[in-house]
């Protein structure tokens, strides 16, 4: 066998021993860890990670309040669209427009 062969296996072998150490090693620092973000209260912001935030629930479709004069249609929620707006602006009520 020659001398890079068997340097080859030496190295293979400390590798996997590493390996094996680095593992026995993990579970006790990550309980120490643990027990320091336990009792500090640290936050994960605190630490640099990002957090997912509040989980938005998902709302169903809101059926239209409005029909504009050419067949649009507004639930009522958020901006007012073009056509609502120039309504509003001709001094027309909007109630005219509700869907009953």
């Amino acid at each position: 066998m020659s001398q890079i062969t068997e340097i080859q296996q030496q190295i293979e072998a400390l590798e996997a021993q590493k390996q094996k150490l680095i593992a026995q090693e993990r579970s006790d620092i990550i309980e120490k860890i643990k027990a320091q973000i336990a009792t500090y209260e640290i936050k994960a912001s605190e630490l640099g990670f990002k957090t997912l935030g509040k989980i938005k629930a998902k709302r169903g479709v809101v059926p239209p309040k409005y029909k504009g004069p050419k067949g649009e249609l507004w639930s009522g929620r958020g901006r007012k669209p073009a056509w609502f707006q120039m309504l509003e602006a001709q001094g027309l009520s909007t109630e005219q427009y509700l869907i009953k």
